[in-house]
C-alpha cells in the first residue's frame, strides 16, 4: 500500500500543474481584449456636393423632378363685374363663387359675377347665377347643407345632439 501512495504523491504535482496551466489558457482565451487605435486620423475624401443647393442627394428620380419643378404662379384675378342696369341688389353674394370649373371666375370671391336669383319652387335655399358663364347653383353648393330639405337650424341641432352637445339638456 505504501507503494501506491508514493505513486500518487509523485503524480499529484503533475496533475495540479496541468490544471493550473489549463485554467490559465482558458482565462487567456476569454479575457476582454483591447483594440489598438491608430493615432493618425484619416483625411476625409473631398467630394463635391451631389446637387448644388441641396444638403443631401434625393432618394429617387421623382424627388429630383420635384425639386426642379415649381408650382405655377397664381393667375391674375378676373376683372370685377359692375352691374350697369336695373335696380341695385340687396343680397350680399361676396361669400360665394362660381362652382363651375370651366368658368373664368371659378374660385374667386367678391368679383361681382354672382347674382341672387330668388328661391326656386319656394324652397329654403336661394338660387345663385354666375353672370360670366351663365351657370345656376344653390347657395349651399359645397357645404353640409347641399341637397338637404331641412332648415339649417334643424341640421345643426341634430349634429349637436349626435355629438353630445345638447345645450344642457340630458
Amino acid at each position: 500500500m505504501a507503494e501506491s501512495l508514493q505513486w500518487w504523491q509523485e503524480l499529484l504535482p503533475i496533475i495540479l500543474a496541468w490544471l493550473v496551466l489549463h485554467q490559465l489558457t482558458q482565462w487567456w482565451r476569454t479575457r476582454p481584449r483591447r483594440t489598438r487605435r491608430c493615432h493618425h486620423r484619416r483625411a476625409k475624401a473631398q467630394r463635391p456636393p451631389p446637387f448644388p443647393g441641396l444638403i443631401e442627394k434625393p432618394h429617387c428620380e421623382a424627388c429630383v423632378q420635384e425639386t426642379k419643378s415649381c408650382p405655377p404662379p397664381p393667375p391674375n384675378p378676373p376683372p370685377i363685374m359692375n352691374r350697369q342696369r336695373g335696380r341695385p341688389r340687396h343680397i350680399d353674394t361676396n361669400a360665394h363663387y362660381c362652382p363651375h370649373e370651366g368658368c373664368r371666375y371659378y374660385g374667386w370671391l367678391a368679383r361681382g359675377n354672382i347674382r341672387a336669383n330668388g328661391h326656386p319652387t319656394g324652397r329654403r335655399w336661394r338660387q345663385l347665377h354666375c353672370a360670366a358663364c351663365g351657370h345656376y347653383f344653390l347657395e349651399t353648393h359645397g357645404t353640409l347643407f347641399y341637397g338637404k330639405t331641412r332648415s339649417a337650424e334643424d341640421i345643426l341641432r341634430a349634429n349637436a345632439h349626435a355629438f353630445g352637445q345638447s345645450g344642457g339638456r340630458p
